[in-house]
């Protein structure tokens, strides 16, 4: 809390030596930073290795796609796409990566379900509104 001394016109801070009077209720000045978030997701709990993967799903339908946020206009997309989960998941069982693309199954359904719960989230935060 600074304010202009009424007695010599300066910034008037903690040390001031002026007959102003200086507010008693200042709380003292942090030794150390200090940042609020106790609240916020910890992103480093999610295994890089795996988001590299479902990053690699994801560029690859980019570049397979005509814009990368294609899969936004798809039609009946949230049933789509769990359908689309539910066969990578499924298929994953009997081989590892996906002959098409040559990337994971289950990087593949990862992907699904991230677009599902995109709109998901969409229809609650519309709804909200």
């Amino acid at each position: 809390m600074d304010c202009i001394c009424e007695d010599c016109g300066e910034m008037r801070f903690r040390n001031h030596k002026c007959k102003a009077i200086i507010p008693t209720n200042i709380p003292p000045y942090p030794t150390e930073g200090v940042k609020y978030d106790q609240d916020k997701p910890d992103f480093t709990l999610l295994p890089y290795d795996s988001l590299v993967e479902v990053a690699k799903v994801l560029q690859y339908g980019a570049d397979k796609y005509p814009e990368a946020d294609n899969w936004k206009r798809v039609d009946d997309a949230l049933n789509r796409y769990k359908k689309a989960n539910l066969r990578h998941s499924l298929q994953a069982v009997y081989e590892d990566k996906d002959p098409e693309s040559k990337l994971y199954h289950l990087a593949h359904a990862i992907c699904c379900d991230l677009f599902a719960l995109h709109f998901i989230l969409e229809e609650k935060n519309d709804k909200q509104t």
